[in-house]
Parts: structure tokens; sequence; C-alpha cells
């Protein structure tokens, strides 16, 4: 239950924290684009007025050829060119014009449309919340005042009651009360998040994947020694002597071939 707990509350930070990144990357994608629009649609709107503003002196160059006493040859041709040059002029400030309008629309479609969905948590944020899943597993453990329970709560779930065997009577008693004491130890894991830091840095630098897409750890490459390695910084009591009398073996438990606290329930795939 504390595996779940503190696993989906990590799944939640790092869902969130990849939403945000892919909302700000869309954002900023889309400022990109609407920027591109908007020089284009400055440098349409400033051909345009061009256009106009020449399209206006020629028209009254014109206009004042017109009204002058003489209107020799040479001002009536040169009239006719000026009139050719006003019709092409004209027919171009449209097309500009034209080019303008597309801009402006394709502007608004920028701004309009929805930013892209989020694809879901990225291979790497996956690998990271399972080494964290493993880590945890392994920081339990290490946690106990006996890591040599560890085999005997899976045995617990795994195995029938009728063939469980914990010893004499002295020794279910002593079991009891370091299980006693190994709830207190659990209960209060999350109080030491800096070695299960530590323990998950170790992991992802050392577990190897099949592909490029798995998100799950191929369980061989997972780190036998780290549960030893932590048990020793945590608690004194926590490297004693196995409860099942196996002594150092539970140090190179694998977490994920065992599937202890069921943790393979937690992994995103």
């Amino acid at each position: 239950e504390q595996l779940a707990k503190f696993i989906g509350e990590l799944r939640r930070q790092q869902d969130e924290r990849e939403r945000r990144r892919h909302h700000d990357l869309c954002e900023a994608q889309r400022g990109e684009e609407l920027a591109a629009a908007n020089e284009r649609l400055l440098n349409a709107q400033s051909v345009v007025a061009t256009l106009y503003a020449r399209i206006k002196l020629i028209a009254r160059r014109r206009s004042e050829l017109g009204r002058r006493w003489l209107l020799g040859l040479w001002n009536y041709s040169h009239r006719r060119e000026l009139t050719k040059e006003i019709s092409d002029l004209q027919a171009q400030w449209r097309a500009a014009n034209a080019e303008a309008a597309e801009f402006t629309e394709e502007r608004a479609q920028i701004n309009a449309m929805p930013l892209p969905e989020f694809p879901g948590m990225s291979v790497e944020g996956r690998r990271f919340v399972n080494c964290a899943a493993l880590a945890y597993a392994e920081f339990l453990i290490a946690l106990l005042p006996n890591r040599g329970l560890a085999p005997l709560a899976k045995d617990a779930i795994n195995v029938q009651v009728f063939d469980i065997k914990f010893g004499s009577r002295e020794e279910c008693a002593r079991l009891m009360a370091l299980t006693k004491a190994a709830l207190v130890a659990v209960g209060a894991a999350p109080q030491n998040l800096s070695l299960l830091k530590e323990l998950t840095d170790l992991l992802r630098a050392r577990v190897a994947y099949r592909d490029s897409e798995d998100p799950v750890p191929n369980a061989e490459s997972i780190p036998g020694p780290t549960t030893a390695a932590l048990a020793n910084a945590t608690t004194a009591g926590s490297h004693d002597k196995s409860a099942d009398g196996s002594g150092g073996k539970a140090g190179a438990l694998n977490v994920l071939v065992d599937d202890y606290w069921n943790v393979s329930s937690v992994l995103l795939r």
C-alpha cells in the first residue's frame, strides 16, 4: 500500500511536469508560427500601402496634365503612359491586398488552432518512475529491522498457510517482535528520501532495457548489492543476520524477479 501510494504520487508529479513542458513547448512553437505569420502580413501590408501611395501620386500627376491649356501630342501620349502605369499598379495592389487578406486569415487560424494533445508520459519519464518503484521496494527491505523478514513476508503471501513453517514457539515470538518493529520502520519510510534518491540514481545508471521503447528494466540488470549497501547506511539493525537464517543473502534479492511488495503492479508499461 505504501509503495503504491508513493509511486502513484510520483507518477502524478512526473505526468504533470511533462504535461507542463509539452504545453510550454507547443505555446512556444505557436508563438514562432505567429511571429512568422505577422512578419508576412506586415510585409504584405507594406507593399499594399506603397502601391496605393504610388497610384495616388501618379493619378495626381495625370490629373495635372489634363488641366493644362495646351494638350499637345506629347501631353496626350504621356497621359496614356500614366494611365497604363496606374492600371498595372492597381492590378499589383489588388494582388497584394488579396495576399494580405490570406495572411490575416492564416494568423487567425493559428490563433484559433487548439494546442496538440499531450501524447502521454515519455519513455524516459516512465523509466524514471519505474526505477523509483524498484528503488523504493529495495528501500523498504533495507528499512526492516531484519532484512530476512522480506522473503518471509513474500512467502506469507504466496505460500499456503499450512505449508509455512516459522520454527519453534520462541522463534515465532521473535519474528512477531521483529514484525512489529518492521511495521513502525516501514511506516516512517518517506522520512529518509535522500537515501531513496541515491538508490534511484544508482539504479538508473546501471539498469539496461531490451530496446529503446521499453520502460521496464531487464530484471538481470538490476544490481543485487544495492540493498545491502543502502542497509548499511540506515539503522544499525538493518543489516542483522537474516531472520530465516540466510545471513547476507537478503542483500542480493531481486525485487523485480521475485515481485517484492507486488512492485510489478505499479510499474508503468
